[in-house]
């Protein structure tokens, strides 16, 4: 979904491909001799996704010349799969990326990503198709989207997200967590980590992606358990830096913020100075206690759910679409 063109658009933790520069992605050499991928198919088929099977079909992934983003693990392609354009994450790029054990950390995790979203079907989290596994090929097929929560927030300088909007996303999310944590944790979860579909519009459509720190449970996870709450933790301050229009800690990086979070107990200065109807009491009261120092006082994601919608009814602002809320 979503109408900007494929060069706009993203699968995850990526980096637009202007920034990652022309050079490297000239590296990648897409030609007709080394574009094709044999994949393995991960999901059945949703309404939502409707991709044809059937004659004229197959497993065939082709990788097309076009970047979408560039991470730490590797590279993001836009490519086509069953008749539809998709986004294509690879690893280190066509060549198998750098030798090594960071190549083989990098197959582990994405392994670990395969696990988890192969069996996750919310119109919240973002859908796995295909993947192959197996060197120097290995890739995530994914479903399109049109770009990232973080680009959403700051693509324009000193522009706030209307408050109809911030919730609608913080909706979205906070469903796709409470989809998830039965079965497991995010451990990552910041804009970067949240597609868009239709950001232009007041409902925009949020989508929880990259999770190659999950790991799926082999019990049931308790939704405010420690591991769930740190999941809740970042949702706070996710929500709390839509509101504000700024990152919580800017200069720091995860060390500063550890230390700031766990040895110090500080928690993000971005309600502060916040009025009323940008941030009506009871939302920041929720943000609040997705910040308590001990997990199990934290609102699961239930919880979160119910108050935004509760927010949603008082601020006059539409439902997000996906939540599973009736229109």
């Amino acid at each position: 979904g979503g109408g900007a063109p494929p060069e706009q658009r993203l699968t995850g933790d990526s980096e637009p491909a202007a920034v990652a520069g022309r050079t490297e992605w000239d590296a990648l050499r897409i030609n007709p001799a080394n574009c094709h991928v044999t994949v393995t198919p991960l999901t059945p088929p949703r309404p939502d996704l409707e991709f044809g099977v059937g004659v004229g079909y197959s497993d065939e992934l082709q990788l097309l010349p076009v970047p979408l983003g560039k991470g730490v693990f590797g590279y993001v392609l836009l490519g086509t799969y069953r008749g539809h354009k998709v986004a294509v994450k690879l690893i280190g790029g066509l060549g198998g990326g750098p030798d090594g054990p960071s190549t083989a950390a990098l197959a582990r995790t994405m392994a670990q990503e395969v696990e988890v979203l192969g069996r996750c079907d919310h119109p919240n989290v973002v859908r796995l198709l295909a993947a192959c596994l197996t060197p120097p090929r290995q890739c995530l097929v994914m479903e399109l989207m049109e770009t990232s929560l973080d680009r959403v927030l700051y693509g324009e300088p000193g522009a706030l997200l209307p408050l109809g909007k911030v919730l609608a996303i913080a909706i979205g999310i906070a469903s796709g967590l409470e989809y998830l944590h039965p079965f497991t944790v995010h451990r990552d979860l910041k804009p970067a980590n949240v597609l868009i579909n239709d950001s232009a519009s007041d409902r925009p459509l949020a989508k929880i992606t990259d999770f190659g720190l999950s790991r799926l449970r082999m019990a049931t996870v308790e939704t405010n358990t420690p591991e769930a709450g740190t999941d809740l933790f970042s949702f706070g301050v996710l929500l709390a830096e839509m509101l504000a229009g700024r990152p919580p800690w800017p200069g720091l990086n995860v060390i500063g913020i550890a230390h700031n979070v766990v040895v110090e107990n500080r928690r993000p200065p971005l309600l502060e100075g916040l009025a009323e109807e940008r941030c009506p009491g009871i939302l920041r009261r929720m943000i609040e206690q997705c910040w308590e120092t001990d997990a199990q006082r934290r609102p699961a994601a239930a919880e979160l759910v119910k108050t935004l919608r509760m927010v949603q009814q008082m601020t006059g602002a539409t439902q997000a679409p996906g939540s599973g809320a009736p229109e």
